[in-house]
């Protein structure tokens, strides 16, 4: 039977260092210290997270990212929070993890052969997405002979003028025995098995037989040679250049008298390659092995291309997914329900429903299965609530009620990614705000830190750039704050961050109220428990090793709380950071339980100063 030991609630099998962090009026959760956001949402281009699972970049490969999601949200909310701020010394996310929720078609023309019966080639976008529907493929007579001209053109853009394929032969074989007739073809079942055979009649009396070659056995120079082995044939390569490609290659031939030598060429593929060679598509050679060189088309566009669509079970499975990364802040790049994106201003694909409630909700939900005792990939989260009554916003925030989810609810003007200005809506702001704290010292309050926005307003129309909606930084501030809301205001010519407000609200709590603070505290266990580990963990149970955890704790906590690092730090009851009574360490068999109070860093939100004016009294 395995051993056990319950600990927080959890029936721990595994050897590790395990740790729970209590305040005064409940539990909370430790978290990772790093630079790396978590982005889950729609894009313009690109293919969804199910089919290429969690892409990795760094901020020096946002230009990599740009180029492959096009455009929309994931682009957006990753250029504000590798780009978040206009202080001073804040860098913003070094590291941009991405989920695409919607399915995104490939955009695609067929071409058929020359004699119009089979597909030839499968041509795609390269991109995926509604944008391949304005690419268009012609395919013209070449100079001479088999070659064929490519161009692919796209609205907008220059035209990709390809080329032409060189028409060049591949291998020469010939039937030299002395059946009456030597008939070749060469057939297959699929364009990845084709046969070379050549069928004899008449006697043979010089001991040469038909042939049934695998020809994706050989090369072409291996297949020329093979062949020139056999008796009653001669067979050479034509061109070095092809040696080495597949036999495979080579043309479908129904049949052809090899009494002479006959030609075989690789015109397909030779026309294949041209196309491959595009920077907007890619082609493959259809299913059924056909004869000849495609049927000329003129300017045909691809069709099919779509932006796809997303429901709420896309943003869970992405959340799900990502239980196996390690990030600090994860934001769904959404601020509405998709019936209010369709209808408004076509943000999403007709076809999606999620709404904002049920993503932000199922973003908790992770975020506390991530904080479990047992998985140990804690995080904090960030979102937008994007409506023009500040009553239903406040509600919707009210109701979440988390201290691991900090919710922005204002639109901003933000420079993008294509170097313009346009406005974002509320998960723009979240973005920035999560760049704040990944390019800040664990424990740094984001209260007052500038954002790089233009403007900001509440429900703002991109045209005329004026507020619909009723919140107004200045007079709603404190139910903004007692709802939970993290927002701006303007201060003086920027745009500055109000407070580092989590949407807990259920008390008063220093930890769960301030994002800076559960980020310290969070810290801070996952940290020492870190160092437990590794130190400890898989090694005997030494004399003393009550004390020996003890010391390596202590050490630990006082570094954290050295001036230069402050994650922790002194109090009258805890001058080095924790208070010193409470740290108890008590081993059994195999198992060391520590408890210890520590004191994480907090802002300083508030400065109290009080005047006493006296009256004046003067002599001479």
């Amino acid at each position: 039977m395995a051993i056990i030991k319950s600990f927080a609630g959890r029936n721990i099998r595994k050897p590790g260092g395990y740790s729970r962090t209590l305040t005064d009026n409940s539990g909370g959760s430790p978290i990772e210290s790093n630079d790396t956001i978590f982005i889950i949402g729609e894009s313009s281009l690109g293919q969804p997270g199910d089919v290429e699972g969690i892409q990795e970049f760094t901020a020096g490969q946002l230009s990599s990212l740009v180029a492959k999601y096009g455009s929309g949200p994931i682009v957006d909310c990753a250029n504000a929070a590798v780009k978040p701020s206009r202080t001073p010394g804040i860098s913003g996310a070094g590291k941009i993890l991405v989920w695409k929720t919607n399915s995104s078609t490939q955009a695609s023309l067929d071409v058929n052969s020359v004699g119009d019966v089979d597909v030839l080639y499968s041509i795609k976008d390269l991109a995926v997405g509604k944008i391949g529907n304005d690419i268009s493929v012609t395919i013209s007579a070449g100079t001479a002979g088999d070659q064929k001209a490519v161009k692919i053109s796209q609205l907008g853009l220059v035209d990709e003028n390809l080329g032409e394929n060189e028409d060049l032969p591949g291998i020469s074989i010939e039937y030299t025995g002395d059946a009456t007739t030597a008939v070749m073809a060469i057939t297959g079942v699929s364009q990845t098995n084709k046969v070379l055979s050549v069928v004899l009649a008449g006697d043979e009396t010089d001991g040469s037989a038909g042939l049934s070659i695998n020809l994706r056995e050989y090369s072409l120079k291996g297949l020329a040679d093979f062949i020139n082995g056999k008796v009653g044939y001669s067979c050479s390569l034509s061109t070095n250049k092809y040696a080495s490609k597949s036999g495979n290659e080579l043309d479908a031939v129904s049949a052809v008298d090899v009494t002479s030598a006959v030609i075989l060429k690789r015109i397909q593929y030779e026309i294949l390659e041209v196309i491959n060679a595009s920077a907007r598509v890619e082609a493959v050679l259809g299913a059924t092995v056909s004869e000849g060189g495609p049927k000329l088309v003129a300017g045909v566009f691809l069709s099919g291309g779509a932006q796809g669509a997303s429901i709420n079970s896309d943003f869970s499975n992405g959340l799900a997914q990502s239980l196996a990364e390690d990030y600090n802040v994860a934001l769904p790049a959404v601020s509405r329900d998709a019936s209010d994106e369709i209808t408004a201003e076509g943000f999403t694909d007709v076809g999606s429903t999620y709404d904002i409630d049920s993503i932000l909700a199922g973003l908790d939900a992770h975020l506390r299965l991530r904080g479990d005792v047992e998985a140990r990939k804690e995080a904090q989260g960030m979102g937008g609530i994007r409506d023009a009554a500040k009553a239903n916003v406040f509600t919707s925030v009210e109701s979440l009620g988390s201290e691991l989810v900090q919710i922005a609810m204002q639109d901003v003007q933000v420079v993008g990614a294509d170097g313009s200005l346009y406005w974002g809506h509320p998960h723009v702001q979240a973005a920035m705000f999560a760049g704040v704290r990944l390019g800040t010292a664990v424990g740094e309050p984001l209260t007052h830190k500038r954002i790089a926005a233009n403007a900001v307003g509440h429900v703002v129309d991109p045209e005329t750039g004026i507020s619909s909606g009723d919140f107004n930084s200045d007079l709603d501030s404190a139910a903004a704050i007692d709802a939970g809301v993290t927002y701006t205001e303007k201060s003086g010519s920027i745009n500055r961050i109000v407070v580092d407000n989590t949407t807990y609200g259920v008390d008063g709590s220093f930890v769960f109220n301030r994002g800076s603070v559960m980020e310290a505290a969070q810290f801070v266990a996952k940290d020492v428990r870190g160092v437990a580990e590794e130190v400890f963990i898989g090694k005997k149970v030494s004399n003393g090793a009550a004390q020996s955890i003890k010391n390596v704790i202590r050490n630990r906590l006082i570094e954290l709380n050295a001036p230069d690092v402050n994650i922790i730090t002194a109090s009258d009851d805890a001058p080095q950071g924790f208070v010193e009574e409470t740290f108890v360490v008590t081993v059994e068999g195999n198992t060391a339980y520590v408890e210890v109070e520590v004191k994480p860093v907090q802002g300083l939100d508030f400065i109290f100063i009080t005047f006493t004016m006296g009256d004046i009294s003067q002599a001479a």
